[in-house]
């Protein structure tokens, strides 16, 4: 009986092994490496600095971002001053302004050009 068990134990282990073996070979075979580079950043991207950390980093889009999708960007301001990193890789920054809305998005409160700013 027990010979039996170790018989049929031995064989589907064995079984199970060349079956993984042979499925590897079958989806892996003829697959080469097809990652890519990438190439650098190509738009701007903006971070705030807050008591000395740098806060909500800001990717550049290329269209126009929904207010809703944008909401958790909170950035807190002390001595109505906002310090603003501008990581411009290879663009020219000709203008920057803020905007302030409701919370559905909907109305601008404000929106002013920053009348300085030095990018680094």
């Amino acid at each position: 009986m027990f010979k039996k068990i170790a018989i049929k134990t031995g064989v589907l282990t064995t079984v199970f092994i060349l079956a993984v073996i042979v499925s590897s070979y079958v989806t892996n075979r003829g697959n080469t490496d097809m990652s890519a580079d990438m190439g650098g950043a190509t738009l701007p991207r903006i971070s705030f600095m807050t008591e000395g950390y740098e806060v909500n980093s800001l990717p550049g889009y290329k269209s126009d971002m929904t207010l809703t999708s944008m909401r958790d960007t909170l950035t807190p301001v002390t001595n109505n001053q906002l310090d603003m990193n501008i990581a411009k890789y290879d663009n020219q920054i000709q203008k920057v302004y803020w905007q302030v809305y409701t919370l559905n998005g909907k109305n601008v409160f404000r929106r002013e050009p920053l009348k300085m700013f030095r990018i680094q």
